[in-house]
């Protein structure tokens, strides 16, 4: 199972055959099975036009993603499944499987209509643009 950690570079244990078969017992095996995703990376910007949530979602495919906005709500829900190819056998696995849901709550108006979302190189970026009243404007002084 933990034959890709066997070796250093120099050819050296890293693991005794004896630690290594503790630690697949000891912790990895009680695990397994496990959902493992958790909540994505995210960050939330602020434009003078628009909000804008990104969300690192590398190895998700796109039709799994599921975006709402109600009440001020924006909702996004996806889900990474496992690989199930015919003679591949797992040695290790760190990437999570199984579904996330994250939910923001929004502070300004925004233009439900107007919503884009796009994926790019793992990245899923969502543009909520406000509406005309929350965007700052400039008032002109008028002098007498």
């Amino acid at each position: 199972m933990f034959e890709l950690l066997r070796t250093i570079s120099n050819g050296q244990e890293v693991f005794t055959p004896r630690a290594r078969e503790s630690l697949a017992r000891d912790f990895v095996r009680p695990f397994a099975g496990w959902q493992t995703v958790a909540a994505p990376a995210s960050d939330v910007i602020e434009t003078a036009d628009a909000l804008k949530v990104l969300l690192d979602l590398p190895g998700f495919d796109a039709d799994s993603l599921r975006i709402e906005f109600e009440n001020d709500l924006l909702t996004i829900e996806a889900e990474r499944k496992t690989r199930d190819e015919k003679g591949e056998t797992y040695l290790m696995s760190e990437r999570g499987i199984g579904k996330f849901r994250r939910a923001f709550t929004v502070n300004v108006p925004i233009d439900s209509e107007h919503i884009e979302a796009a994926y790019d190189r793992g990245v899923l970026t969502v543009t909520l643009p406000k509406r005309a009243e929350a965007k700052p404007r400039k008032i002109e002084v008028k002098v007498k």
